[in-house]
């Protein structure tokens, strides 16, 4: 999995400070307006949802899942906006190994929302790591989010499931990330099957790969 050892530079952290509901918010804000335009991985009503549970009980009120992508996108955000709030943006690599520190390795693979829970924590990883290269091998774990979104793609989902709609969006997104990190890096792309990815983005996609 791609939290094992070896998989990052640095130690995890003992503790780390919650932020502020305040703060939170305005992360959260930010990551919708800016990283989520340009790699959709989370819906909008998640997100609210997140805040929400965060707001309540002084920060306590997230579990499970939720939490690990509470702290990914604190992390993701507060790289973000390290130009305008340099101090804020140090708390970065903190949040990110808090997200590592708290990841399940348990997975209930016959569970489709459970698989699309964890191939958008990888994606949210990626995206840390595209932007921080330092902090982790991007490589390794685009390819595990590319070699997961392969497996569910074989026949899981038809366009009248609920989670349809959220799996073209991933799509889309892995594939315009693997492209970017491609372009960025120098490197030739790991997406042999491109073409085959585009036809599984658009609406003709009838949950099959040819």
């Amino acid at each position: 999995m791609e939290w094992s050892d070896g998989a990052f530079e640095e130690p995890v952290p003992t503790d780390t400070v919650r932020p502020s509901v305040s703060v939170a918010v305005s992360l959260f804000r930010l990551y919708a307006r800016s990283v989520n335009i340009f790699f959709p991985i989370l819906e909008a009503s998640v997100l609210d949802r997140m805040i929400s549970q965060y707001s309540e009980n002084n920060g306590e009120g997230l579990v499970g899942r939720s939490r690990e992508l509470f702290y990914l996108i604190l992390a993701v955000a507060t790289l973000i906006c390290k130009r305008n709030e340099p101090t804020l943006a140090t708390n970065a690599n903190s949040h990110f190994l808090k997200a590592i520190s708290i990841m399940s390795t348990d997975c209930d693979h016959s569970s489709m929302s459970e698989n699309i829970t964890l191939l958008q924590r990888t994606l949210l990883i990626c995206v840390y790591l595209l932007l921080s290269p330092e902090s982790g091998d991007i490589w390794r774990h685009l390819g595990f989010a590319i070699r997961h979104f392969l497996d569910l793609s074989h026949g899981r989902l038809r366009e009248e499931d609920e989670l349809y709609q959220v799996f073209c969006k991933l799509s889309r997104t892995i594939y315009c990330l693997e492209s970017q990190v491609s372009i960025a890096f120098g490197r030739p792309s790991l997406m042999i099957i491109g073409d085959e990815l585009r036809q599984v983005s658009n609406t003709s996609y009838t949950g099959k790969l040819d």
